[in-house]
C-alpha cells in the first residue's frame, strides 16, 4: 500500500479511503458537489431576504446608515432597497454566502474522516471506539470547514451592510477587495475576528 517515502496526512488518508474503502473517494466527491451546488442554489434563491435580515439587525450600528434613513421594517427594506441602490444590489456577498453554504459538504467530509479513523466493522465488533471515532471525526469536520469558511462568512456580513449606491461611495468593491482591505488594516486576524469562540461551539 504504501513505500518507503514519507507521506502527508492529507496523501495518507487517500491512500486509506482507496485501499481500504475503495470507490470512497468518488462518491466523496459527488456528494460534495452535489451537496454545495443545491445549497448554493437555495441560498442564491434566498439572498435577497438574507442581506434584508442583515441590514435590519445591524443598521444602528452602521454609521453609514443615517438615523433618519433607517429602514423601519421588511417591507420598508424592500421596497427602498432596490430604488436606492439598484435590484441588483439584493444579491450584494452573495457570492460569499455561496462558500458558506458549501459547509453542508462538511457532512460528507465527515464520514470521510470516520472511514479513516475506524472501519465499518467496529460497528459490531468495538462500539466504544466506533462511537468514539464518530465523535471525533463530527468535530473535526465541523472545526475544520468552519476555519476555512469564516473569512467568507465574515466579509458576507461586511458586504451586506455596505450601504454605497455605487463602487465610489461603497467601502468595498467586491469580496477580495474587502479581504485586501480588512488584511491590510487589522491583519490576518482580523478576517477571523470571533472565530475561536465559534469554533468551541462547534465542538
Amino acid at each position: 500500500m504504501v513505500s518507503d517515502r514519507s507521506y502527508t496526512p492529507f496523501e495518507y488518508g487517500y491512500l486509506i479511503l482507496k485501499y481500504r474503502h475503495p470507490g470512497s473517494v468518488k462518491k466523496f466527491a459527488t456528494d460534495f458537489g452535489a451537496g454545495a451546488a443545491s445549497a448554493c442554489i437555495a441560498k442564491t434563491i434566498m439572498a435577497p431576504i438574507e442581506r434584508v435580515k442583515l441590514i435590519l439587525q445591524l443598521q444602528t450600528s452602521q454609521h453609514t446608515i443615517q438615523i433618519s434613513k433607517r429602514y423601519n421594517g421588511m417591507i420598508d427594506c424592500l421596497i427602498r432597497l432596490p430604488k436606492e441602490q439598484g435590484f441588483l444590489s439584493f444579491w450584494r456577498g452573495n457570492v460569499s454566502n455561496m462558500g458558506r453554504a458549501a459547509r453542508i459538504s462538511g457532512i460528507a467530509f465527515k464520514e470521510v474522516l470516520r472511514k479513516i479513523l475506524v472501519n465499518d466493522e467496529h460497528r459490531t465488533t468495538d462500539y466504544k471506539k466506533f462511537l468514539g471515532a464518530n465523535m471525533l471525526a463530527g468535530g473535526l469536520a465541523g472545526m475544520g470547514t468552519y476555519l476555512f469558511i469564516y473569512p467568507l462568512d465574515f466579509s458576507r456580513t461586511r458586504l451586506a451592510v455596505d450601504m454605497g449606491k455605487d463602487k465610489a461611495s461603497r467601502e468595498f468593491r467586491g469580496l477580495i477587495d474587502c479581504f485586501i482591505k480588512v488584511a491590510k488594516k487589522d491583519g490576518l486576524e482580523g478576517l477571523y475576528r470571533f472565530c475561536l469562540e465559534i469554533t468551541y461551539y462547534l465542538i
